[in-house]
């Protein structure tokens, strides 16, 4: 499920038995966000002021960051 976080341990086996548990490892299930809207603009004065929505999900992990680029 998206979000969630398993954790993750191995053990190998021979004839013998089995060993110790390796030390766990920790993987998100994510995937990249989805697309935010088109930007809109407005210019007040000597400033242009850019904003956009929120892609519509996350996909499992929270947004952090936000790239404009301007041509």
């Amino acid at each position: 499920m998206q979000g969630t976080i398993y954790n993750f341990k191995v053990e190998a086996r021979n004839q013998i038995g089995y060993s110790e548990l390796s030390s766990p490892v920790a993987i998100r299930c994510a995937i990249k966000p989805s697309t935010p809207a088109a930007p809109t603009t407005l210019t007040v004065v000597n400033t242009a002021l850019v904003s956009w929505t929120a892609p519509i999900t996350d996909n499992g992990a929270v947004i952090t960051q936000y790239k404009v680029m301007i041509r």
